[in-house]
């Protein structure tokens, strides 16, 4: 509100969250607000071009920060683990109704830890909780990988409850070690007339870029190429029976008549 010049509004919001009853409080209020104002005048006079975000050098240390910080967050395997969530508990000997339940569980589990994340994002701090977040994700995910290979060679209970304990963990790690404080972080460390700017290419366009330079590379064209010679573009030669330009070559020494096929 005031980057578009609405002090009196800016101030029913500051007031509101940071006002109080004692005198103490009051002046701090004054204060913060006092400051914001006075930076935010002179933020409203500055270049707050794309171009600018990426030219100084100030700035371009900032988006490097939160590129990378969001970059980490998409790396976490938490979508891989949310969309075949499935796959991984019917290996772990789950039926469908069970399968859905832990769904649900999962569910609550990250809803929870968003909340918690929250109630203890300032009292702990973001770079303390962005670390024990990556680093709880970063075990328990190895735990968790590690007893989906375990139970599908000895199917033993106890490996199950170890598997689940850390699937679970590692989403409450995430939701309120990761989810929680990364978007704050990242929203903070932008002054006020860069952060939409900021925000947008960390967290969007640096990952939608580095996509498109991964599909550039490894996304080749399947139009024209037999399904039954797919194999070999990834390096299955062997299992590919025979190639259409072998079969077409045949087909041409031979005279034409329609192929016999065998009954059993």
């Amino acid at each position: 509100m005031l980057m578009k010049n609405k002090p009196e509004a800016a101030w029913a919001v500051v007031s509101m969250l940071h006002d109080g009853p004692k005198e103490e409080d009051h002046l701090f209020a004054l204060a913060e607000f006092s400051q914001m104002k006075q930076q935010a005048d002179f933020d409203r006079n500055l270049d707050g071009s794309w171009l600018q975000l990426i030219k100084k050098p100030s700035y371009r240390k900032r988006l490097i920060l939160a590129s990378g910080i969001s970059f980490l967050d998409q790396s976490t395997a938490v979508l891989v683990l949310n969309n075949y969530g499935p796959i991984f508990y019917s290996a772990l000997g789950f039926d469908t109704r069970n399968q859905l339940i832990l769904a649900g569980a999962r569910d609550t589990i990250a809803f929870l830890g968003n909340i918690l994340g929250a109630v203890f994002l300032d009292s702990v701090g973001r770079r303390r909780m962005l670390l024990t977040g990556f680093g709880g994700c970063l075990v328990t995910l190895s735990v968790f990988a590690a007893t989906i290979a375990e139970f599908e060679k000895h199917n033993t209970m106890g490996t199950l409850g170890v598997g689940m304990t850390a699937l679970f963990a590692f989403l409450l790690f995430y939701a309120a070690g990761v989810d929680a404080p990364t978007y704050v972080f990242m929203s903070e460390i932008f002054p006020s007339h860069m952060r939409s700017k900021g925000m947008a290419i960390a967290v969007f366009i640096i990952i939608m870029t580095i996509g498109w330079v991964w599909m550039y590379i490894e996304v080749f064209e399947t139009k024209c190429i037999p399904l039954e010679e797919m194999g070999a573009k990834f390096g299955d030669e062997d299992g590919v029976v025979v190639r259409l330009s072998d079969a077409m070559a045949e087909a041409h020494s031979k005279p034409t008549k329609s192929p016999q096929v065998e009954k059993e």
